[in-house]
C-alpha cells in the first residue's frame, strides 16, 4: 500500500482481558480501507510517495521509515550494518558517497548507491537520521530512489524535503527552527566504512 497510513483509535475493537481493563486493538485506515492489527504486532509504518517519471518512464521514488537500533550502537554502526545487509542482499550494489547532514537538530548521514539491475543503471540516496531522546531509539529513515539519470533530481528533492523536516523532542539547546540556514547534503568528510566480514562495493565511492 501506499500513502498515509493513520492510526484510528476511535474504531478500535475491544479484546477481552482477565483481571484488568479490556486492551483495545489499534485500527488502521489507507486507501479506503480499515484495518486492525494483533496486539503484540509493532507498528513499523513505510510512507511512499512517487514523484514524476523520467524519459525512461520510471518515476523517482520517496520511502520514509523508523527503524529501531540496538542500545548499544550508534547511528554509524547501525548505517554501516546497513550498507553490509544491502550490499549482501542487492545485485550490483556499489556504495558511491557519504556525507554528514544535520537534520532538526540531529546529526545524519546521506549514503549515495548505485544499482545495476537488468532494466538500467539506477542510484538510491539513503539518509538516516540520530534518533537522540527518543526512548525507544528509532531511526528516522528517507530513501528516495530513481534512473542513473535523474541523480541530480533525487538530490535536490531530499535536500527539499530534509529542510523541511520538524521532528519532536529536538534537545533544548538546538537552535530553533529557521534560526540557521538548512544543512546541505555535502558537508564535512565522515570516518572512513569500517572494515567488517563482507565487504561493501565501493568502485566509484568518495566522501565529501
Amino acid at each position: 500500500m501506499t500513502g498515509t497510513i493513520a492510526p484510528n483509535a476511535g474504531s478500535a475493537a475491544p479484546v477481552p482481558s482477565e483481571g484488568a481493563a479490556a486492551k483495545r486493538a489499534q485500527r488502521y485506515e489507507c486507501a479506503g480501507v480499515s484495518f486492525a492489527l494483533p496486539l503484540d504486532w509493532e507498528d513499523a509504518t513505510t510512507f511512499v510517495a512517487r514523484g514524476p517519471g523520467a524519459e525512461s518512464g520510471s518515476p523517482l521514488i520517496l520511502k520514509v521509515a523508523r527503524d529501531r537500533i540496538a542500545p548499544t550502537d550508534t547511528l554509524w554502526t547501525h548505517a554501516a550494518q546497513v550498507l553490509v545487509t544491502l550490499g549482501k542482499e542487492i545485485p550490483g550494489f556499489e556504495l558511491q558517497e557519504v556525507n554528514n547532514v544535520e537534520v532538526a537538530g540531529r546529526s545524519g548521514m546521506v549514503f549515495r548507491f548505485r544499482l545495476a539491475m537488468e532494466g538500467g543503471t539506477f542510484e538510491q540516496y539513503l539518509a538516516l537520521l540520530d534518533p537522540l531522546d527518543d526512548p525507544e531509539r528509532r531511526v528516522s529513515v528517507f530513501n528516495i530512489s530513481g534512473p542513473e539519470a535523474q541523480s541530480a533530481t533525487m538530490r535536490q528533492a531530499l535536500g527539499k524535503i530534509l529542510q523541511s523536516l520538524q521532528i519532536p523532542g529536538r534537545p533544548p539547546e538546538s537552535p530553533p527552527r529557521g534560526s540557521r540556514p538548512p544543512a546541505p547534503l555535502e558537508p564535512a568528510a565522515v570516518a572512513p566504512v569500517p572494515e567488517p566480514d563482507y565487504k561493501v562495493p565501493m568502485p566509484g565511492f568518495r566522501q565529501s
